[in-house]
C-alpha cells in the first residue's frame, strides 16, 4: 500500500515512468492483491496518453493486471485494444492468450479485437504450450458465460465451435507428447468443450481427441474419488 501511494504521488508530480515500469507496477499490485484504484486510474491515464510507446508485453501485462483485480478505467481498454490490433503480429502466444483472457474476464466489449485475437490464436495454436491453451480455454468459457454474446469472440457461433475444437485437439497433443501430467489444465479444456457442446457433438466435432481427453479426465476424477 505504501508503494502504491509513493508511485501515485510521483505520477501526480509529473514524473514520467517508462512503459514497462507502468505495467510492472500494475503487475506487482496483483501479486500483493492490492486493489489500489487511485493508483490504477493514474496508470490508466498515463497508459492512454502514451499507449503508442507500449510494446506487446507492456500492453498485455497492463490489461491483465487490471482484469485480474477487476479494475475498469475509462478509456484504457479501448486505447490498449486499438494498439493491440496494430501490434498483434508481434505478439507471442502468451501475449495473445493474456489479452484474450483480460478482455473476456471483464466482459469488455471489443468484438473487432477479439476476432483478430481468435485468428491469431488459430494461426499459432501449434506453438502454444499447455498454459497458453488453458488460458485460451478460460477466455472461451468466459464468453460462453456472457449470455448476450452467444457467438463467443469469433465472427459466428460456428467459428467459435471450431476454435473450441482446435484448443481441445491441441491440448490432447500436448498431453500425449509430454511425460508430465497437467490435470488442472486438461480439466479446464474438458469443461470448456462441455460448455459449448454436448458429448455427442463433442465426439462428432472433435472425434478421437475428445475421447482421449474425456478418458483422461474421467481417470483423474476416479483417482480423486478413490482418495476421498
Amino acid at each position: 500500500r505504501h508503494a502504491a501511494l509513493v508511485a501515485a504521488k510521483h505520477m501526480d508530480a509529473g514524473v514520467h515512468f517508462r512503459p514497462h515500469e507502468y505495467s510492472t507496477i500494475a503487475w506487482s499490485m496483483v501479486l500483493a492483491q492490492a486493489r489500489e484504484e487511485h493508483l490504477f486510474h493514474r496508470i490508466a491515464a498515463c497508459t492512454v496518453r502514451r499507449v503508442s510507446e507500449f510494446g506487446p508485453q507492456e500492453l498485455t501485462n497492463t490489461v491483465w493486471a487490471f482484469a485480474s483485480l477487476g479494475v475498469k478505467s475509462d478509456g484504457l481498454f479501448e486505447a490498449v485494444g486499438d494498439e493491440c490490433r496494430v501490434k498483434l503480429s508481434h505478439f507471442n502466444t502468451q501475449n495473445i492468450t493474456n489479452v484474450a483472457w483480460s478482455y473476456t474476464h471483464l466482459a469488455v466489449d471489443n468484438p473487432e479485437l477479439l476476432k483478430d485475437v481468435a485468428n491469431a490464436a488459430l494461426a499459432r495454436m501449434s506453438t502454444m504450450n499447455v498454459q497458453d491453451l488453458a488460458q485460451m480455454a478460460l477466455s472461451l468459457m468466459f464468453t460462453r458465460g456472457h449470455s448476450h454474446k452467444h457467438q463467443g469472440f469469433c465472427s459466428s457461433f460456428e467459428d467459435t465451435l471450431m476454435l473450441v475444437s482446435k484448443v481441445a485437439v491441441a491440448m490432447v497433443e500436448k498431453l500425449r507428447g509430454s511425460n508430465l501430467t497437467f490435470p488442472d489444465d486438461a480439466w479446464i479444456v474438458h469443461d470448456l468443450v462441455l460448455m459449448w457442446m454436448d458429448e455427442r457433438e463433442a465426439v462428432s466435432n472433435i472425434g478421437e481427441a475428445w475421447i482421449h481427453l474425456d478418458g483422461y479426465v474421467r481417470c483423474l476424477f476416479d483417482q480423486v474419488f478413490d482418495f476421498l
